[in-house]
Order: C-alpha cells, then structure tokens, then sequence
C-alpha cells in the first residue's frame, strides 16, 4: 500500500533534510531486524508452546 506524498512545495534543502532523515529511520530498522534475526537464529532453540517442556511458566487459568 504506497501513499502519495506532496513534495513539490518543499525546497531544495527541506527535501535534502527529509531524505537524510528518512534514510538514517530506514537504518535504525534495518539494524534492529538484523539484531532480532540474530537474536532468534537458527542455533536458538525456538519455543513450542505444544511441546510440554517448551520453558514457559503455567498460570493458572480463571474460572
């Protein structure tokens, strides 16, 4: 779902601001991905909450 923006009233420096800010957002993210995606490899063992020795701690259900 791309969304249009009005750029055509911004000058020539508030476009160069906008870009570097969005560039340095889209950074942010990208590094946080690689961090989760490091966090959650493949040498991880990944919890199956159907598998009754998966870690989780059991609370009690209400009545």
């Amino acid at each position: 779902m791309a969304r249009t923006f009005d750029l055509s009233g911004l000058s020539e420096d508030e476009l160069t601001d906008l870009i570097d800010e969005a560039t340095s957002i889209r950074a942010i993210r990208q590094a946080d991905r690689r961090r989760e995606t490091a966090r959650s490899g493949p040498e991880r063992q990944r919890q199956d909450a159907n598998d009754p020795n998966h870690g989780t701690i059991p609370t009690p259900t209400p009545r």
